[in-house]
């Protein structure tokens, strides 16, 4: 789990987690080149559609989350937040109006909706954010190696045909200008 990974990181038994937001914590180091991006993406029911405003609607609202994710510093301090374990009890919990938005990347929202709700047309996605992804590396002598080796490569391969046709090959977008 996503928690355990950045609590082994921070602990010295990990080297680093993949898929952190930069300073998302305040103990890794990250590098200067992202891998990706997450599009964070707004799930709810079809009867709010018409109350739904952008990020200014989640003001004061039940969002809900996977657990170990934080979205707070992205979003109005005032949220009410849920924590849930996973995505299929999220979307049960949805439909059932516990909560009033869910956020998550929004791959990961597409793939539970459709494993979960593939016809179900009364829950709306829109897109808020892009955020990119970092490795978050180990305060430590080989996690600053680490980092070091992560930028000089990144910095030779991001641009080359190869890495481009590699995200065209799995159907993502290139994550760099």
């Amino acid at each position: 789990p996503y928690e355990t990974a950045v609590n082994y990181t921070q602990r010295g038994r990990a080297d680093a987690w993949v898929g952190s937001y930069i300073n998302e914590k305040d103990f890794p180091l990250y590098p200067n080149w992202h891998f990706d991006i997450d599009v964070i993406s707004v799930m709810f029911n079809d009867k709010n559609l018409n109350k739904f405003q952008g990020a200014e609607s989640l003001k004061n609202q039940r969002i809900a989350w996977i657990k170990g994710y934080d979205f707070h510093p992205y979003f109005d301090s005032s949220i009410i937040a849920f924590e849930i374990e996973n995505r299929k009890s999220l979307l049960r919990m949805l439909k059932k109006d516990r909560f009033d938005y869910y956020l998550d990347a929004r791959i990961d929202m597409d793939f539970a909706k459709d494993e979960y709700h593939p016809n179900d047309e009364s829950l709306i996605v829109r897109d808020l954010l892009s955020l990119k992804l970092y490795p978050a590396f180990s305060d430590t002598k080989k996690g600053k190696a680490l980092t070091k080796i992560w930028d000089q490569r990144m910095g030779k391969i991001k641009d080359t045909k190869k890495m481009k046709d590699l995200f065209a090959q799995w159907g993502f977008e290139y994550p760099f200008p």
